[in-house]
């Protein structure tokens, strides 16, 4: 007859021990991986924030550079350009116009109608202004800050654009004509 103690094996208080253990290590591991994933979204709607506002400065400094005159709308909410015949892209008036939050370009002079939108979770809520330095050309000036979508963290960025296309300033003005 064999004797029972002969036999190797783990005791009951052994395993447990080995499962607390492991327990905690993956208690640790899934709180690492909970940050990473928080982070990595923070990091995503920043850089989602950033994009829309930088594609908007974009578009704005390219339809500026070739205007001839633009207006503000609701004391800087807006802005009306108007863009001349030898302007490749278009003609006629376009503005621009923060309505709701979003970055908004109509075809006319009016914040009205169908329009494409260019940044949204905007929270500047009057970004343009007007500089007519003495023997330059005018500039728009543009100060766009969004929220990101997490609304944890702000973007913002800025842009002062020459008007290539307009007059040069013969007298100090806070106009961009």
């Amino acid at each position: 007859m064999r004797v029972v103690r002969d036999e190797s094996g783990f005791s009951l208080v052994e395993l447990v021990v080995v499962m607390t253990v492991l327990g905690l290590l993956m208690a640790g591991l899934s709180n690492l991986f909970v940050s990473a994933l928080r982070t990595s979204r923070t990091t995503n709607d920043i850089l989602a924030s950033q994009a829309q506002v930088h594609i908007a400065l974009d578009r704005l400094e390219y339809e500026t550079r070739c205007a001839s005159q633009a207006a503000l709308v609701s004391h800087g909410a807006g802005v009306t350009l108007t863009l001349p015949s030898q302007c490749p892209h278009a003609t006629g008036t376009v503005t621009y116009c923060v309505t709701g939050g979003s970055l908004i370009r109509y075809s006319g002079s009016a914040c009205s109608g169908t329009g494409q939108t260019f940044a949204s979770g905007l929270t500047s809520a009057t970004p343009f202004s007007c500089i007519a330095t003495v023997g330059d050309y005018p500039e728009l000036q543009i100060a766009l800050t969004a929220q990101t979508q997490s609304s944890v963290d702000v973007v913002s960025a800025t842009d002062a654009i020459a008007m290539r296309n307009a007059a040069v300033t013969t007298s100090t003005s806070a106009a961009c004509s």
